[in-house]
């Protein structure tokens, strides 16, 4: 039995989707998903605050509080292509 709720999910895959367009949100996730992975926690505060991704982003804290980790929740193909996109910001 899984340890989050369908709701749980639908809330990181909606804010996966929209880290794939920001680098500070992907680095959010992966931090989540890896330590040293570093993020900046005020950019996205920031950027969520006021919208839908600020009830996601608390999903998303509320599961690394519980010790559930994102690959658990939506996958270890999606967070290594995260880590992927990361890898070809860093470079371009």
């Amino acid at each position: 039995m899984p340890r989050y709720k369908p709701e749980e999910k639908e809330a990181m895959l909606r804010f996966i989707k929209r880290a794939e367009s920001k680098t500070f949100l992907t680095d959010l996730v992966l931090n989540a998903y890896n330590p040293d992975y570093k993020c900046d926690l005020r950019s996205c505060l920031r950027y969520v605050e006021g919208t839908k991704l600020e009830s996601d982003l608390n999903v998303l804290l509320n599961l690394v509080r519980r010790g559930v980790e994102p690959q658990e929740v939506v996958g270890e193909k999606l967070v290594e292509q995260l880590i992927n996109l990361r890898k070809r910001s860093q470079s371009a």
